[in-house]
């Protein structure tokens, strides 16, 4: 799996192909989404940003799982201390 992630002036634009097949029919599709950083928050909009390629690979939140992917921004450096 391939997924280009565009910088751009308001977020971030993810472009990739997806695989359609119905029947004997065989079709690529190209997807897009794109976040915006609407509300002024660069962080906000790269956890966005992140979740969505976890999302596309796989990666997803399962209320009964053990282990679930987290992406926050609530660490100081270690520097910080």
């Amino acid at each position: 799996m391939k997924l280009l992630i565009t910088d751009v002036q308001n977020g971030y634009r993810l472009n990739w192909e997806e695989d359609w097949s119905d029947d004997d029919i065989k079709d690529i599709r190209k997807e897009e989404m794109v976040l915006e950083d609407y509300e002024n928050d660069e962080n906000g909009c790269m956890k966005r940003m992140l979740i969505a390629v976890a999302d596309r690979f796989g990666y997803n939140y399962n209320k009964f799982g053990r282990e679930n992917l987290e992406i926050n921004f609530n660490k100081k450096g270690h520097k910080l201390d």
